[in-house]
């Protein structure tokens, strides 16, 4: 059951994940790049859902060999969001900087002009 419980938050942090990384679109501008990205990981989700559903159906015999791939999922799956929210700020920031940027030009624009 232990099993269960590790894969089954494993691939609710992998939707999470893919969620987090369309969310970057917005703050990137970026689609194409993030929705590939999220794609892919959504395709993982669905990929592992596949050996996840039986798992629910019977739950097959605790072994150490499924405990660290069930564990090993968990941290990818971590790993994964830890990631996309490492980089988010960064995005920010420059998004940030290039409104300043273009702000600036635009008051410089209109000192120069009122000359």
């Amino acid at each position: 059951m232990i099993v269960v419980v590790i894969q089954g938050i494993a691939l609710l942090l992998q939707g999470v994940a893919a969620i987090l990384a369309l969310r970057l679109i917005a703050v990137t501008g970026k689609a194409r790049a993030w929705v590939l990205i999220a794609v892919a990981i959504a395709l993982i989700v669905l990929r592992r859902s596949f050996t996840f559903v039986p798992l629910l159906v019977q739950p097959p015999p605790l072994t150490r060999t499924l405990l660290l791939e069930s564990l090993l999922l968990l941290v990818i799956s971590v790993c994964l969001i830890l990631g996309i929210a490492a980089i988010a700020p960064l995005f920010l920031a420059i998004k940030r900087s290039e409104a300043a940027l273009q702000e600036t030009a635009r008051l410089r624009s209109e000192f120069v002009a009122g000359d």
